[in-house]
């Protein structure tokens, strides 16, 4: 005999909500399969540069006499960005979607008995406050990926300054009371 539409179907609600988590399990796996891919390619970045920074040759552009190897983090972040791209704008979000799909089955579950709230619960304990901030879980993808991003910024400005001749730039500087060369 047919079902009502008005009627609620238990056993299909639970096969709903299992096939919700499953595809929240697969997004999950597939952000955590990037950012470990994203900290091997920062790894790379990290080491590419010091190996750079202590085995290449300065080059010269223009009056600037730099180490080559401040190059190596500047492509490190846009790989970072890519990775950023793909976890944050692409599967990050199709992961909130599914997480978004089982809050009403899992509320409809518990108004019929059945305690189902997983997702709701896993949502709940990712808002907690971090140092005084609530926290959710795209704000700490965003702490990930910022803090790639400086690691490589500042990497990159080190090196440059530390290769950097910088007589060249700040002009050649003498000391107070001491008298210039003759020309």
């Amino acid at each position: 005999m047919p079902r009502k539409a008005d009627e609620f179907d238990v056993a299909t609600s639970i096969d709903i909500w299992k096939t919700i988590v499953g595809v929240q399990q697969h997004f999950n796996d597939i952000g955590w399969r990037i950012r470990s891919l994203a900290i091997t390619a920062l790894t790379f970045a990290l080491g590419a540069t010091f190996f750079g920074y202590l085995n290449a040759k300065s080059v010269n552009v223009g009056t600037w006499t730099f180490n080559p190897s401040v190059f190596v983090p500047v492509l490190g972040l846009s790989i970072w960005a890519l990775f950023w791209f793909a976890d944050g704008i692409w599967y990050h979000r199709l992961l909130r979607g599914a997480q978004k799909a089982a809050g009403p089955i899992e509320d409809a579950l518990k108004a019929h008995g059945i305690d189902a709230g997983l997702s709701t619960a896993i949502t709940e304990a990712s808002h907690e406050k971090w140092f005084g901030r609530e926290m959710n879980s795209t704000r700490k993808l965003n702490i990930f990926y910022g803090s790639g991003t400086g690691i490589l910024l500042l990497v990159a400005l080190g090196v440059f300054a530390l290769t950097l001749n910088w007589e060249v730039v700040l002009g050649s500087v003498q000391p107070t009371g001491t008298p210039s060369p003759a020309p």
